[in-house]
């Protein structure tokens, strides 16, 4: 049976959302937004494993995690420190999702993969953005909504879903931007602002005056909704003595996106796991050793008792923290991809030698692996 982690996710949440704390955690990161993005997986993996209630410097914790010297919090007279863990990241463990800010409230009442949280006018103006703009080649093939909930281990792919790709079904279609291309960040600049200055480029020299000012009130009307919230992690318990009684004996059934633990109850899959600190995801690729990459659950809804929540920074509000941590002013420019100060052509060669550091330098210190992330399936 899940345990309760509430206390556990408002330190979480008040450590994200500390100005020194995200500052602190950026400069260690050197500045590198991939990098921030697994540490901060590797910070919610902490408070999981050890049920900490003490909020802790990003370097104390690091210090743990860099030893695999978890001091857990619950341990048992009885039992190991590996058993400990093991309880409270399996046994009484959770699996998360995450989801866009502006479907929160509604999943709270309604529960995870309700159809009463689908908003049939803001489906009918992103189909309308699409059609302007383009579609993702994988909502390209898509029959209609899909109700699979896709279930991914606690830690940097729990954070990268979150802050990374959302609104995920904007991102990857219509607001898609390629690495040559991407418009900078303005420090100080809202995302939804941003993302507004991604369509008028899109559309510019395409369309006529007015049919673009068509097009940008659909924009404003779909990003007001998508872009001015947090993003939220739901966390689903991977037990519960209750699931029989609401989910019949079977209990919950998954299928592993890599198709190597094929399909299965969600607790028997995960009690495969040999190594428990394993379980926490340290990157973003789709397949890790002894953890759960996606686990896709179909035609399930989880109601609210079952849940808890944790609000995330969007990626935009780590950029503002990154940009603070390198000593950036408002109205300065970011590369949309790493956050690194953009540098204009008249700066010297030199300053500009000074703010190129390669990444495989950075992450060779930080001696923490990047990789690219997968395609899955997305949700608004």
């Amino acid at each position: 049976m899940a345990s309760n982690i509430s206390k556990q996710l408002k330190i979480v949440d008040k450590l994200f959302s500390s100005p020194t704390f995200m500052e602190e955690l950026s400069k260690a990161c050197y500045n590198d937004y991939d990098l921030i993005v697994q540490n901060m997986g590797q910070v919610l993996g902490y408070y999981l494993a050890t049920r900490s209630t003490t909020p802790m410097t990003f370097d104390q914790i690091r210090k743990e995690i860099s030893t695999y010297n978890y001091t857990v919090k619950n341990q048992g007279k009885n039992e190991t420190s590996q058993e400990a863990l093991k309880r409270n990241l399996i046994d009484e463990g959770y699996l998360t999702h995450s989801f866009n800010g502006y479907n929160y409230k509604k999943t709270k009442k309604f529960g995870l993969g309700s159809d009463k949280v689908y908003d049939e006018e803001l489906a009918r103006d992103i189909d309308a953005l699409e059609k302007y703009i383009g579609r993702s080649q994988y909502m390209a093939h898509q029959n209609g909504s899909s109700n699979e909930i896709y279930l991914t281990s606690p830690g940097a792919k729990t954070i990268h879903y979150a802050s990374s790709l959302s609104p995920e079904r904007l991102l990857l279609g219509p607001l898609n931007q390629s690495h040559k291309d991407a418009l900078p960040i303005i420090v100080g600049e809202s995302k939804k602002d941003y993302m507004l200055r991604v369509v008028r480029d899109k559309i510019n020299k395409h369309y006529t005056v007015q049919e673009q000012e068509e097009i940008m009130k659909v924009a404003d009307r779909v990003l007001t909704k998508l872009c001015t919230k947090k993003p939220v992690v739901s966390f689903v318990p991977i037990y519960d003595k209750f699931y029989h009684q609401h989910f019949g004996e079977d209990q919950i059934h998954a299928a592993h996106s890599t198709l190597e633990y094929g399909m299965g109850r969600i607790d028997d899959i995960v009690r495969g796991i040999t190594n428990p600190i394993d379980f926490i995801t340290t990157n973003t690729d789709l397949i890790e050793t002894n953890n759960m990459g996606n686990l896709v659950v179909g035609g399930v809804v989880f109601p609210p008792k079952f849940l808890n929540f944790l609000e995330v920074p969007d990626k935009f509000d780590i950029m503002q923290h990154m940009a603070r941590a390198q000593g950036l002013k408002k109205g300065d420019k970011m590369d949309y991809f790493t956050g690194q100060r953009v540098i204009e052509k008249e700066k010297t060669e030199e300053s500009q030698k000074e703010t190129s550091v390669s990444h495989e330098q950075k992450h060779e210190q930080a001696k923490t692996p990047i990789k690219k992330t997968e395609n899955k399936p997305f949700e608004i």
